[in-house]
């Protein structure tokens, strides 16, 4: 079996081997290359300590990305590649990072330390694949395994237990047993870890299109992450939403309480817009509109034609997004800012003040063009004001 590796890993590697070190890939790109798939990443490994690698790189651009930790970072052919000393890691007395680690020259012990056996793999072209936890075959077997005692695993991060399941819902694995039952007996851990570190694992689950996975996210763990749903998710309703992450959320907590699902999505730090959609798909989600244009036009000028989108969408209302799409093609008049007279125009004509009733007259204009759009023109809408 051969990988064929970027010129710039090639070349890490083969200096690090003249100097007399081990040197290889490791990790996410050997997994990935094993499965046909182009790694993003080419992290390398070698007993090197840093000083050592820092030297042997003297006349490359190099990154102190933590050499306190063992990693460096060194341009090669135009790309920055990881390379990190072999290591153990110290006690996890956080549950996320260990309290310290010591550099090995053991590439066995280095591969121990991590999580899943599918990402415990290394390789160079003169050792070949060096797989001492069986990843390669948990791979061909489609499972997600820890490397040693998966509670051990679960305990020294507890974002591997969310992990776990991210990496079945995009790979298509299925989670080993004891890995599984590991991960919901440490669930309530994930309340232990930064916010932000877990919602960005359950974004990329979620928005897989990985149903089952999915559920089985949902049922192990879900009630630690949506704790007010108690476990009662309408996977109907689920399986038939995009795999936007609004869409997604919308379809996942649209029973719940609207103030509780603000604070919930505020509470995992999702982003502004995230949150906006989500909340506007589940406040509208139930709107039952007749498949007609002024129908689709007034529900616009209420929320707007991306929400008007979204909530179609969560209702699976190919119909009504093909009727939208057309009516915006138009340019058709569908909100006040579209109408051929202003605010100002509708105060000098009828020689009023500011104030609300102009926002009244210019509702009733845009109720008259939604019926017929031929009226969206200066004339005509000043004579239907003058007729009011």
């Amino acid at each position: 079996m051969t990988i064929n590796m970027p010129k710039g890993a090639n070349e890490i590697i083969q200096k690090l081997q003249t100097a007399g070190f081990d040197a290889y890939i490791v990790g996410g790109c050997v997994r990935d290359a094993l499965l046909g798939k182009t790694p993003k990443d080419w992290d390398i490994t070698t007993p090197a300590t840093p000083p050592e690698i820092s030297a042997i790189f003297a006349d490359q651009k190099q990154i102190d990305i933590g050499s306190h930790h063992g990693t460096i970072a060194v341009k090669s052919f135009d790309e920055y590649y990881e390379i990190t000393t072999f290591r153990v890691d110290g006690h996890y007395t956080d549950g996320r990072r260990p309290d310290d680690v010591s550099f090995t020259r053991s590439l066995t012990e280095d591969l121990r330390r991590r999580d899943f056996t599918i990402n415990a793999m290394a390789y160079n072209n003169q050792s070949g694949l060096v797989d001492p936890f069986g990843g390669e075959a948990d791979l061909c077997a489609r499972l997600i395994k820890c490397v040693g005692d998966a509670k051990t695993r679960f305990a020294e991060d507890y974002l591997r237990i969310i992990r776990a399941y991210r990496f079945a819902a995009v790979l298509n694995f299925d989670l080993e047993e004891k890995t599984r039952i590991a991960a919901i007996e440490g669930r309530q851990n994930l309340e232990k870890i930064a916010r932000e570190r877990v919602q960005t694992e359950m974004a990329k689950l979620l928005t897989t299109s990985n149903m089952n996975a999915i559920k089985i996210f949902l049922n192990d763990i879900g009630s630690i992450i949506f704790p007010g749903l108690l476990g009662e998710y309408n996977f109907e309703i689920l399986e038939q939403s995009s795999p936007a992450l609004p869409q997604r959320m919308a379809a996942i907590l649209h029973k719940s309480d609207l103030d509780e699902t603000k604070n919930l999505l505020k509470y995992w730090c999702f982003d502004n817009a995230t949150a906006a959609k989500t909340i506007s798909i589940i406040k509208h989600h139930d709107r039952s509109l007749p498949c007609e244009k002024i129908a689709i036009k007034r529900f616009v000028s209420e929320v707007g034609a991306q929400t008007a989108r979204d909530v179609f969408v969560f209702q699976n209302a190919s119909d009504k997004i093909e009727l939208l799409d057309e009516i915006i093609s138009s340019k058709e008049p569908m909100d006040i800012k579209d109408l051929a007279l202003t605010g100002q125009d509708v105060m000098q004509i009828l020689d009023m003040p500011r104030g609300p009733k102009i926002g009244g007259h210019l509702a009733k204009l845009l109720e008259a063009v939604i019926q017929n759009p031929n009226l969206n023109n200066p004339k005509d809408l000043t004579n239907l004001l003058l007729k009011a």
